[in-house]
């Protein structure tokens, strides 16, 4: 009887092994990509002060929630002028989108269509 409780003890410490490096698989792959989009962030962010330092201006607020300003203003090369449209603006300024083109002196539409988020 305890042969048979030690290969039951055996075969479930195996099994529970198995799924454990599976799962640890799994989990280390997921860092390996937020470490990557963490190094993709940083250098925009050393960009952003980079162009700051050598325009000598104050960069704009960045107000997005997941850093899509940053991509929109080196999308654009940091123009000066032009002109966009936000749908789903909620309050025009938190988590912004657009707000950081508007301080450089874009012009545009905000658009927010549930009248209570306004």
């Amino acid at each position: 009887m305890s042969t048979l409780l030690a290969i039951v003890a055996l075969v479930v410490a195996m099994s529970l092994a198995v799924v454990s490096n599976g799962r640890h698989r799994r989990v280390r792959k997921r860092l390996a990509r937020l470490e990557r989009r963490n190094k993709e962030a940083l250098g925009l962010i050393k960009a952003v002060a980079a162009r700051a330092l050598t325009d000598r201006t104050s960069p704009p607020v960045l107000r997005s929630e997941w850093g899509e300003d940053l991509v929109a203003l080196e999308l654009f090369g940091w123009k000066h002028e032009g002109y966009y449209i936000e749908v789903g603006a909620y309050d025009g300024r938190r988590f912004s989108v657009t707000a950081a083109l508007d301080e450089l002196g874009w012009r545009g539409l905000l658009v927010e269509p549930v009248p209570e988020l306004c």
